[in-house]
């Protein structure tokens, strides 16, 4: 299920002053975290000792708070941009979802297999826990939800429909890898792999379906795989999994303390296939120009048609 690109874009066409500023981007985005900050006050009303609870407690919280993020966008898009939230639209989700996780599942396992080739990584221990896989699953699900709204969602689509989809991407990348900067082992080279790892990769996935569910997926799976299956580090944070990795070897193939999203072999895949997302999304229509350029299309049609 494609939508077309303009149908996410503001509905609003404002005629006074401050119906202009309303739908001003960066207001919407000021606004878009109003809607979100009664989720945040709900999630600690639920959970106030959210970092000592059990994993039961913290699955659940999880997953209440993805339905309050999920709910506050839509009723952001139907209040603030007067439209209806295409993007996230139940109809045909569980498959776009499933690709998701296929994709990021796919990713994970093709790099720590490259270095398990390379004997980079060996196993030295596994520690079959499944309430583990369930905790974190959804744990990381409500993580990759919320950034996917707020970077791709909110950040991308608004700079999209002011400045065009190039220059959307350029941004919202720029923006994620910067987010990282300040995480544990981070790096000027860190950050700017997640840039093309995430930013361009899962921005390129949105333009294809302009839905939110294969990039949930996908995100969600390259988090899930890499820290609670393979036991690596995931954006510098030490993680524990079902194995007990020691890895070893150079840190441009290792990605060192930061974790495999600093090495290059997942530079170079990520950005392989974001690249055959991004080449999908230009054949299929669905890049944006800026707005200046769309209302001279729209008034030389508009001239040519009287």
């Amino acid at each position: 299920m494609n939508i077309a690109t303009e149908q996410l874009f503001t509905n609003v066409k404002p005629q006074t002053i401050l119906g202009r500023i309303i739908q001003f981007p960066l207001t919407r985005f000021v606004l878009f975290l109003a809607f979100l900050a009664p989720v945040s006050l709900a999630v600690m009303a639920l959970d106030p000792g959210l970092e000592t609870s059990t994993p039961l407690t913290k699955s659940l919280v999880a997953v209440c708070a993805a339905v309050l993020m999920y709910l506050a966008y839509c009723l952001y898009t139907r209040l603030v941009e007067k439209r209806k939230a295409l993007e996230m639209t139940l109809k045909g989700s569980p498959a776009e979802f499933g690709k998701g996780l296929a994709i990021g599942s796919g990713l994970m396992i093709t790099i720590v297999a490259l270095l398990a080739v390379a004997g980079c990584y060996r196993v030295e221990s596994f520690n079959l826990d499944w309430s583990i896989l369930i905790s974190a699953f959804l744990r990381l699900g409500s993580g990759a939800f919320l950034e996917e709204l707020i970077f791709r969602l909110i950040i991308f689509k608004l700079t999209e429909e002011a400045l065009g989809s190039w220059v959307a991407l350029v941004v919202q990348a720029a923006l994620f890898g910067a987010a990282h900067i300040g995480n544990p082992n981070a790096s000027i080279f860190s950050s700017a792999a997640i840039v093309v790892e995430a930013g361009v990769l899962l921005a390129a996935a949105f333009m294809v379906t302009r839905r939110v569910w294969l990039i949930f997926g996908l995100h969600l799976a390259w988090n899930f795989v890499q820290s609670t299956v393979f036991g690596l580090s995931v954006s510098g944070t030490t993680s524990h999994g079902i194995i007990t990795p020691i890895v070893s070897g150079p840190e441009w193939l290792t990605g060192g303390a930061f974790g495999v999203e600093a090495s290059w072999p997942a530079v170079g895949l990520c950005l392989a296939v974001g690249l055959l997302f991004l080449r999908r999304a230009v054949k299929g229509g669905q890049l944006a120009p800026p707005v200046w350029r769309r209302r001279r299309q729209r008034s030389f049609f508009t001239a040519d048609s009287t």
